[in-house]
This record gives structure tokens, C-alpha cells and sequence, in this order.
């Protein structure tokens, strides 16, 4: 058994078996080598054939040499993305019947439970480990599966999409032929495991005759998306001098930011395709006349990945280029339908897909033939006027910056748009190049607002698909709660300024897992009753932490201890509705009572009284910022969606719902205490509490899954 791709390298190594055809940071193999070293790979796997195998490991030659081997002995091919959590991982091989991994020794998951594994042996072609599953092997696929790529689309549910291995060497032979490159030296400087390197970049070069570099991320810097370092990518570039490249927006902003700097892109480059997200037209002209020869490209994994593209012989900036020969579009509605060469179907189903798939873009091809992409379907924003506004429209003329390397756009039935924003511009420069990109743009579209992101968006946090496109579930959940604290009237006061300054904490806290799950209903009730068990362990110190402020506040401010005394009177016995709650769930509410503390509650209490009595008392309003805007943001949502999930009487939410509820008028009651502050130092100490609760009270919402 072989296929297309494997007889084609065949065919070039015979006529040059001596070529050097891909090297590593530290050996390289002829085309003559490269087969047979497949071929002895494929004889140590063929006792895996027809199963599903997954394949965890970094950029490498042995990345590849497996990946080859498996369509020679016709292995089904599971890639694993280095940034996918163990529980990613877990669900990968469980939906896909995967029967092992194959993996280096330190790449391992060990948080996986060790009963889910079986036993491991040694690869010696390879050097690298292949550990067996207790998994089911029966799992329907479609006929004809020889990989499963895991995408997340930009809507966070992940599919496994099945591709034959005509699926992808028929992209391969179209961008052969649209490129008309020979002997194209490639630098794979994203992972291996997302579709669009694996066969535009590893595939094409190889077929091209030329040379794949396959660099660890430790060499490149490059991980997942902005986690790795620019100079470790900068140095390996001058030293490798690669003709071409496959990027993702960011790091081609990246790249431009660093040629104004002073470097000098290599003069070897002739093609560098970006994709994953739409691209302004600015930062492309703008990276060609800095010498960076880029081409914006478009596709998706159901089509194996590359659908479009621009290339030095059809070129139109602005557009993701002419449609690739092997196959057609059409639209419906204005998506845009792809046909022919369609993936065969998705994991759990062995009824093959149509020949159209549904891409779930907008889109349209202009006068000359190009695709013009106007946005993902299910991103549409429809503001509270009833206009209608692709965010990637706004997202891409935002980003033309090459400073600005993130833009997430929000708006959805509201009267403006704001946006999340990753940027190395100060306040007042990215503050200016907004208004710029606002006379641009029409009223309806224009940034009302941006919040800056002290940490970029990565696949490694869940927060980027492999493509680079922000995952919308939990942007949307953490919209919801920037919005209320966030978005107000240009005239700010202290609490407005509090807000502001903590709100990348306040982002920080609500990725916890615990937030997302509980939202979808995907809770159990062990989930539930341990979240009570630390809320009452820290509950039942409110009453205690509040009469100490009173103690310890000085005689200029007896206005707020007078609002601490406001605030124990509402405050008196909530601990025992929580402890209600748990009784109405089942659960032995003494048995609670008498319990110590996870280590996080404790941490997070002994924090409070430390500033109370050490620091200063008027920290703890930090404390009371972090948990009331908690409470209003999720509580109600969450109580819903749990009581949902586990069919739980409403006795069991009594905490939950008077929170949500309660916590709003506290909030506008807490907001006044802090416009009244007028202290610069008392400011400075409650905004730094603020950020410390956010961190110790998002580490108690981490134990809990």
C-alpha cells in the first residue's frame, strides 16, 4: 500500500537520489535516504495498519518520517498539537478509537490517568516511544480515512475532519501549479500538526524538488502563536535563509515590526503565504516594500486546507487570491461553497460528506476573479440599529499596524463596537491609531472603546484555533462581563479607573475552566458541591473581615465605616445559605462545616486579614471589587445553566441567586464608596488588592477542575 505523494518522491528520488531533501538543526537526508528510511519506518508500524494512531511530537524529521510512513502502510494519521491540554489530548484519541501515541519520551501527558494507557515500547528507526490505549477500536470513520485533523473552526466545538490522502495531494498538485516554484528551500515555522503546514508548506517544498527545514519550537521561538520569542525567530531566519514561509497574521506583524527595527529580512525569500484570518491591505503592501514578498491565502481544513490564493503570477492585494484549479466555488446566501476534493466526513460517522462544503465565510469573487472573504458567518456582528458588521472587516484595519498584533471585535446587539487589543503601542499611540482607523470606517463600525490584553491570545490558552482565529465561545462569555464595568461615559472616576486597570486580571480570572464549563451545563454535581465548599469557606470570613476594616479604618474615614456597617448587616448568615444549598444537593452540609479549606481558600482569606490588619484596610475593597463584579457577572447565568445540567431543586441556588442579583445594587453602592476616595495612595493600594484577589480567587476557580 502507498500513495500519490510517496510515488511522486519516489519518482524524484531516482532521478536525483543524492538531493538533500530535508534537514534538522543537526542532520540532514538525501531523497534517496529519506525513502528508505520511510520504508524501514513503515515495516516497524505495519502491525498498526487500518488503526488509528495518534502522532505527538514537535517539528522534526521524525515528525515527518512517521507522517510518510503511515501512508505507506496505511495507518489513519492522528496529529496532536503540542499547545492541546491532556484533557484535548484524551478526548482526541477517545473519539477517534486511537489504539496508541507515538511521542517523544519528555513530550508525554502525564496528567492523563495511566489506567487510560497501556503498554509502552521503544520505536528504534525513530527514536521515539509508541504507547498503546484501553480504547475501543470500532469508532465509525468514513472509508478511505489516512488522517484526522482536529479544527475548532471559531467556534470553539472541535470535529476530527477525515482526509484522504488524494485529499491532500490534490491541494498539493494545484499549488504546484499556481506557484510554478522549483526547488523551493521551505522553513515549517508552524507545527507540523496544523493542516496548512503539513501540506503547503512540507508537502509543495518536498514535490517542488526542493528542501524542508523542520526546526523544533525551541530553535524557532515560534509556539502555537505570539508565546514564542522574536529574536530566537529573527536569528533562525537570517541563519537559514528559506525561500519560503506559511505564516499566521501575528507573525507576519511580527516580522514587519522587526524589519522597521532595523533587520534585514533574507534576501533568499520568495514566498510567504499568510493565512488564518483575513489580512488588511495596508500591512501587506507595507510588508512587500519592506522586502517581505507576502501572498494572502484562504482555506479551511474540510478542504484540506488551502482554497485560495495569491501568488507572484496572479496577485491582488486585498483578496485571498484566485481559487485553486481542482476545484470550483459557488455561494449561497453569500457564503461561499467550496466543491470537489471535499474531506470524506467527520469523526463517529461513516456516511461520506457532500462534495460541498459549507464553508460558513461571506464572500464574493470581484470583477477579475479574486476572492474577496468578508467574514465568518457565525461571527456576524448585528448591532443594536440592525446594521450588520463583519468583525474581521474592522479586525484587519486595526491590525494593518504591525505594533498591533491582536484585535478582537465585539458589538453583538449593542450601539458601538469595542475591542480586546494586543499591542507594544503605548496608550496614547494606540489610542491615536484608532481614531485614524475610525475616520475610515463608517459610524456604525468605529471602536467606541478598546481594552488592552497584557498577554497575547494563544492556541496554548485555548483562546486561538491552529489557524490563529479567536475561539468565540469564551470571548463571548468574557465579553459579557467586561461590558457593564468597562464601557462607560469618557468622565472616569476611581471606580471607572479601578475597572480599567484591573480588567486583564479580571480576563485572566474568568478563563478558568470551571466558568466555561459551568455556562454550557457541562458540570457535575462533585463540580457544584466543591464550588459551594470553598465559597463557604471563604463566605464565613466576610462578616469577621468587615468588622476588622471598621476597626482598623482611621477617623477620616468614618463616612466608609459607616458604609462597612451597611455592608455586615446585609452580609449576616450567608455562609448558611450556602451551606443550605449543599444539604439541598444531597450533600452532608456538617460534614462541609467541619472541613478545612482547599489551600487556594486559604491563601486567598489569610491575604485579606494580612492587608487588613498588616497593609492597609482599605485594601479589602479590592477584595470586594473582585468577588461582588464575580458574582453579578456569572451567578445567574451559571445558576440557570447548572440547575439545567443537573435537574437540582431551586432550594439548591439560593447563594447563586441572591448574589446575582443582590451584587447588582452593591455594585452601584460600591461604585459611589469609590468615586469618593480621593487619596492617591489608598487608590494605589485597592487597585493592587484587586489584582491580587483576582489572581488568588481565580487560583481557588483552577482546583476545582
Amino acid at each position: 500500500m502507498t500513495s500519490e505523494f510517496l510515488l511522486a518522491l519516489e519518482k524524484l528520488a531516482a532521478a536525483e537520489p543524492d538531493k538533500i531533501c530535508v534537514r534538522d538543526g543537526t542532520q540532514s537526508l538525501s531523497r534517496k535516504q529519506l525513502v528508505q528510511k520511510v520504508a524501514a519506518v513503515a515495516t516497524e508500524l505495519e502491525v498498526y495498519q487500518n488503526k488509528v494512531v495518534g502522532l505527538l511530537a514537535d517539528n522534526s524529521l521524525s515528525w515527518l518520517l512517521v507522517d510518510l510512513a503511515a501512508q505507506h502502510v496505511g495507518i489513519i494519521l492522528l496529529p496532536l498539537p503540542l499547545f492541546f491540554t491532556p484533557a484535548q489530548i484524551q478526548h482526541a484519541l477517545q473519539s477517534t478509537g486511537a489504539i496508541g501515541v507515538i511521542h517523544a519520551d519528555h513530550l508525554w501527558p502525564t496528567s492523563i490517568s495511566p489506567d487510560f494507557f497501556a503498554d509502552r515500547e521503544h520505536l528504534h528507526n525513530i527514536d521515539m516511544l509508541f504507547t498503546g490505549t484501553h480504547l475501543p477500536s470500532d469508532v465509525l470513520l468514513p472509508i478511505g480515512t489516512a488522517k484526522i485533523t482536529f479544527t475548532s473552526g471559531s467556534t470553539g466545538t472541535p470535529k476530527g475532519v477525515c482526509l484522504s490522502n488524494d485529499n491532500q495531494f490534490q491541494v498539493t498538485q494545484s499549488l504546484l501549479a499556481v506557484l510554478q516554484m522549483q526547488n523551493v528551500r521551505h522553513l515549517a515555522l508552524l507545527p507540523l500538526s496544523t493542516l496548512l503546514e503539513n501540506i503547503a508548506g512540507l508537502y509543495s517544498a518536498l514535490l517542488s524538488g526542493g528542501e524542508v527545514i523542520l526546526l523544533p519550537v525551541v530553535e524557532t521561538g515560534v509556539s502555537g502563536s505570539l508565546s514564542g520569542k522574536t529574536d530566537k525567530l529573527i536569528k533562525t531566519l537570517t541563519h537559514y535563509q528559506p525561500e519560503s514561509l506559511i505564516l499566521v497574521p501575528e507573525l507576519l506583524s511580527i516580522l514587519v515590526l522587526a524589519v522597521e527595527q532595523g533587520w534585514h529580512p533574507p534576501s533568499s525569500l520568495k514566498f510567504v503565504a499568510v493565512g488564518g484570518s483575513r489580512v488588511a491591505k495596508p500591512l501587506i503592501e507595507r510588508a512587500r516594500q519592506l522586502g517581505i514578498p507576502v501572498y494572502e491565502g484562504y482555506g479551511l481544513s474540510e478542504c484540506s486546507s488551502v482554497v485560495s490564493l495569491n501568488t507572484p503570477l496572479q496577485d491582488k492585494p486585498g483578496t485571498a487570491g484566485r481559487v485553486l484549479p481542482h476545484i470550483n466555488i459557488s455561494f449561497s446566501s453569500a457564503e461561499i461553497v467550496v466543491e470537489g476534493n471535499a474531506f470524506l466526513g467527520y469523526v463517529g460517522s461513516a456516511e461520506p460528506a457532500a462534495d460541498e462544503v459549507y464553508t460558513g465565510d461571506y464572500g464574493y469573487l470581484d470583477a477579475d476573479g479574486y476572492l474577496v472573504i468578508q467574514g465568518r458567518k457565525k461571527q456576524l456582528i448585528i448591532s443594536s440599529y440592525g446594521r450588520n458588521i463583519n468583525p474581521e472587516w474592522v479586525e484587519s484595519e486595526v491590525l494593518a499596524h504591525p505594533q498591533v498584533l491582536q484585535c478582537v471585535l465585539f458589538g453583538d446587539a449593542r450601539p458601538f463596537c469595542v475591542a480586546l487589543i494586543y499591542s507594544t503601542l503605548d496608550d496614547i499611540a494606540l489610542e491615536h491609531w484608532i481614531n485614524q482607523i475610525n475616520q475610515s470606517l463608517p459610524q456604525y463600525a468605529q471602536l467606541y472603546k478598546w481594552l488592552r490584553l497584557e498577554q497575547p491570545l494563544t492556541s496554548l490558552n485555548g483562546l486561538l484555533t491552529l489557524n490563529g482565529r479567536p475561539v468565540v465561545k469564551p470571548f463571548s462569555i468574557t465579553f459579557r462581563i467586561l461590558w457593564n464595568p468597562f464601557i462607560r461615559s469618557h468622565s472616569m472616576g476611581f471606580f471607572d479607573t479601578l475597572c480599567q486597570e484591573t480588567a486583564a486580571d479580571r480576563l485572566t480570572l474568568f478563563q478558568a475552566p470551571i466558568f466555561d464549563k459551568a455556562m454550557q451545563g457541562d458540570i457535575t454535581l462533585a463540580d457544584y458541591i466543591a464550588f459551594l465548599t470553598q465559597a463557604y469557606h471563604h463566605v464565613k470570613h466576610t462578616i469577621p473581615l468587615l468588622m476588622a476594616v471598621g476597626s482598623q479604618l482611621p477617623e477620616q474615614y468614618e463616612w466608609l465605616r459607616e458604609a462597612v456597617a451597611e455592608y455586615i448587616e446585609e452580609e449576616l448568615g450567608h455562609q448558611e445559605w450556602i451551606l443550605n444549598d449543599i444539604a439541598a444537593c444531597g450533600a452532608d452540609k456538617e460534614l462541609v462545616r467541619n472541613s478545612r479549606a482547599h489551600n487556594t481558600t486559604e491563601l486567598m482569606v489569610a491575604y485579606a486579614y494580612d492587608t487588613v490588619f498588616r497593609v492597609n484596610p482599605l485594601g479589602f475593597f479590592g477584595m470586594v471589587h473582585v468577588l461582588e463584579g464575580t458574582s453579578i457577572a456569572t451567578a445567574d447565568n451559571a445558576a440557570s445553566a447548572i440547575q439545567k445540567a443537573l435537574s437540582l431543586p431551586d432550594q439548591a441556588f439560593s447563594y447563586l441567586r441572591s448574589h446575582g442579583a443582590l451584587d447588582q445594587e452593591h455594585v452601584k453602592f460600591f461604585q459611589g464608596l469609590m468615586d469618593r476616595i480621593d487619596d492617591p495612595s489608598a487608590k494605589q493600594q485597592i487597585v493592587h488588592s484587586a489584582r491580587m484577589f483576582y489572581r488568588l480567587y481565580g487560583d481557588i476557580f483552577r482546583s476545582l477542575t
